[in-house]
Protein backbone atom coordinates (compact mmCIF):
# COMPACT_ATOMS: atom_id res chain seq x y z
CA UNK A 1 0.00 0.00 0.00
CA UNK A 2 0.95 3.29 -0.85
CA UNK A 3 -0.06 6.65 1.26
CA UNK A 4 0.61 10.18 0.47
CA UNK A 5 1.12 12.43 3.22
CA UNK A 6 -0.20 15.86 3.66
CA UNK A 7 2.64 17.47 4.11
CA UNK A 8 4.47 15.74 1.88
CA UNK A 9 5.98 12.77 0.72
CA UNK A 10 5.15 8.86 0.49
CA UNK A 11 4.84 5.84 2.83
CA UNK A 12 4.45 2.72 1.96
CA UNK A 13 2.51 -0.55 3.92
CA UNK A 14 0.36 1.19 6.04
CA UNK A 15 3.20 2.92 8.02
CA UNK A 16 2.02 6.95 9.05
CA UNK A 17 5.37 8.52 10.13
CA UNK A 18 6.92 11.56 8.82
CA UNK A 19 10.58 10.41 9.27
CA UNK A 20 9.67 7.17 7.62
CA UNK A 21 8.32 8.95 4.53
CA UNK A 22 10.17 9.47 0.88
CA UNK A 23 10.20 12.89 0.55
CA UNK A 24 13.46 13.97 -1.37
CA UNK A 25 14.63 12.99 -5.00
CA UNK A 26 17.51 15.30 -6.42
CA UNK A 27 19.23 14.79 -9.46
CA UNK A 28 22.14 16.92 -10.54
CA UNK A 29 25.70 17.66 -11.78
CA UNK A 30 29.22 18.18 -9.54
CA UNK A 31 32.65 19.25 -10.53
CA UNK A 32 35.44 16.74 -9.33
CA UNK A 33 38.68 17.88 -8.63
CA UNK A 34 41.91 16.42 -7.43
CA UNK A 35 43.09 18.45 -3.93
CA UNK A 36 46.31 17.26 -1.89
CA UNK A 37 46.44 16.45 1.89
CA UNK A 38 48.73 19.05 2.49
CA UNK A 39 48.76 21.55 -0.40
CA UNK A 40 46.53 21.23 -3.71
CA UNK A 41 48.12 21.18 -7.17
CA UNK A 42 47.36 23.49 -9.88
CA UNK A 43 45.93 21.17 -12.52
CA UNK A 44 44.84 21.68 -16.03
CA UNK A 45 41.35 19.53 -16.64
CA UNK A 46 40.33 17.77 -19.62
CA UNK A 47 36.73 16.03 -18.27
CA UNK A 48 36.14 17.02 -15.10
CA UNK A 49 32.43 15.49 -14.91
CA UNK A 50 29.77 14.54 -12.18
CA UNK A 51 26.56 13.53 -11.83
CA UNK A 52 24.66 12.03 -9.17
CA UNK A 53 21.07 11.18 -7.26
CA UNK A 54 19.89 11.77 -3.93
CA UNK A 55 17.07 9.55 -2.69
CA UNK A 56 16.17 10.45 0.76
CA UNK A 57 19.63 10.17 2.23
CA UNK A 58 21.40 7.85 0.21
CA UNK A 59 23.85 9.41 -2.41
CA UNK A 60 24.77 7.72 -5.40
CA UNK A 61 27.45 9.77 -7.17
CA UNK A 62 30.23 8.85 -10.79
CA UNK A 63 32.43 10.81 -11.92
CA UNK A 64 35.10 10.86 -14.48
CA UNK A 65 38.40 13.24 -14.12
CA UNK A 66 41.35 13.39 -16.25
CA UNK A 67 44.33 16.25 -16.92
CA UNK A 68 46.46 17.65 -19.12
CA UNK A 69 48.75 19.47 -16.70
CA UNK A 70 49.39 19.37 -13.50
CA UNK A 71 52.11 21.29 -11.04
CA UNK A 72 52.95 21.70 -7.53
CA UNK A 73 50.73 20.32 -4.18
CA UNK A 74 51.44 17.79 -2.08
CA UNK A 75 50.31 15.27 0.55
CA UNK A 76 48.09 12.29 -0.50
CA UNK A 77 45.76 12.64 -3.19
CA UNK A 78 41.74 13.15 -3.01
CA UNK A 79 38.69 13.63 -5.53
CA UNK A 80 37.07 16.56 -3.94
CA UNK A 81 33.75 18.23 -4.82
CA UNK A 82 31.37 15.65 -3.45
CA UNK A 83 27.63 17.48 -3.90
CA UNK A 84 26.97 16.35 -0.26
CA UNK A 85 29.25 15.72 3.14
CA UNK A 86 28.87 12.18 4.30
CA UNK A 87 26.81 11.64 7.98
CA UNK A 88 28.59 11.85 10.78
CA UNK A 89 29.12 8.68 12.44
CA UNK A 90 31.94 7.46 14.72
CA UNK A 91 34.22 5.36 12.88
CA UNK A 92 31.78 5.14 9.81
CA UNK A 93 33.38 4.60 6.14
CA UNK A 94 32.26 4.63 2.34
CA UNK A 95 34.31 2.86 -0.02
CA UNK A 96 34.61 3.77 -3.81
CA UNK A 97 34.17 1.66 -6.52
CA UNK A 98 37.01 2.51 -9.30
CA UNK A 99 36.36 1.22 -13.01
CA UNK A 100 38.98 2.53 -14.82
CA UNK A 101 42.42 4.55 -14.21
CA UNK A 102 44.95 4.95 -16.69
CA UNK A 103 48.47 7.23 -17.44
CA UNK A 104 49.41 8.26 -14.11
CA UNK A 105 53.15 9.03 -13.51
CA UNK A 106 53.05 6.17 -10.24
CA UNK A 107 50.81 4.31 -8.63
CA UNK A 108 47.15 4.49 -10.18
CA UNK A 109 44.02 4.61 -8.07
CA UNK A 110 42.34 1.10 -7.54
CA UNK A 111 39.98 2.64 -5.01
CA UNK A 112 38.81 4.91 -2.54
CA UNK A 113 36.84 5.71 0.66
CA UNK A 114 35.11 8.76 2.17
CA UNK A 115 35.41 9.47 5.64
CA UNK A 116 32.42 10.17 8.29
CA UNK A 117 31.70 14.16 7.55
CA UNK A 118 34.18 13.81 4.78
CA UNK A 119 33.32 15.21 1.01
CA UNK A 120 36.66 14.46 -0.05
CA UNK A 121 37.36 10.73 -1.17
CA UNK A 122 40.99 9.71 -0.52
CA UNK A 123 42.19 7.51 -3.53
CA UNK A 124 43.71 4.14 -2.74
CA UNK A 125 46.15 1.17 -4.14
CA UNK A 126 47.06 -2.01 -3.44
CA UNK A 127 49.70 -2.17 -0.35
CA UNK A 128 51.73 -4.91 -2.28
CA UNK A 129 52.88 -6.28 -6.13
CA UNK A 130 49.86 -9.07 -5.92
CA UNK A 131 45.98 -7.77 -6.48
CA UNK A 132 45.27 -10.07 -3.77
CA UNK A 133 46.37 -7.65 -1.35
CA UNK A 134 44.94 -5.02 0.55
CA UNK A 135 43.57 -1.70 -0.67
CA UNK A 136 45.20 0.02 1.66
CA UNK A 137 48.21 2.68 0.36
CA UNK A 138 47.01 5.70 -0.10
CA UNK A 139 47.75 7.31 -3.80
CA UNK A 140 50.07 10.77 -3.29
CA UNK A 141 50.17 14.27 -5.38
CA UNK A 142 53.65 12.71 -6.93
CA UNK A 143 51.96 10.08 -8.54
CA UNK A 144 50.03 12.08 -10.72
CA UNK A 145 51.31 12.48 -14.37
CA UNK A 146 52.28 15.90 -14.95
CA UNK A 147 52.65 16.07 -18.61
CA UNK A 148 50.55 17.96 -20.75
CA UNK A 149 49.21 17.62 -24.41
CA UNK A 150 47.38 14.45 -24.17
CA UNK A 151 44.95 12.50 -21.40
CA UNK A 152 46.64 11.80 -18.03
CA UNK A 153 45.52 10.83 -15.07
CA UNK A 154 42.56 9.36 -16.03
CA UNK A 155 40.00 7.80 -13.68
CA UNK A 156 36.12 6.86 -13.70
CA UNK A 157 34.29 5.67 -10.68
CA UNK A 158 31.30 5.88 -9.09
CA UNK A 159 30.56 5.82 -4.89
CA UNK A 160 27.50 5.54 -2.89
CA UNK A 161 26.83 7.19 0.27
CA UNK A 162 24.74 8.53 3.15
CA UNK A 163 23.85 12.23 4.00
CA UNK A 164 22.95 13.85 7.27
Amino acid sequence: RLRVLAGGGLTFNGDTAAANALDDYEEGTWTPSYTGASSNPTVTYITPIGRYVKVGQIVSASFRINTNGVSGGSGSLFVSGLPYAAETVSNMFFSMLVGYSASFGGNAPQSGFLTSGGSSIQLLTNSATSSRSQLATGIDITDLNTASGATYNDIIAHITYRTA
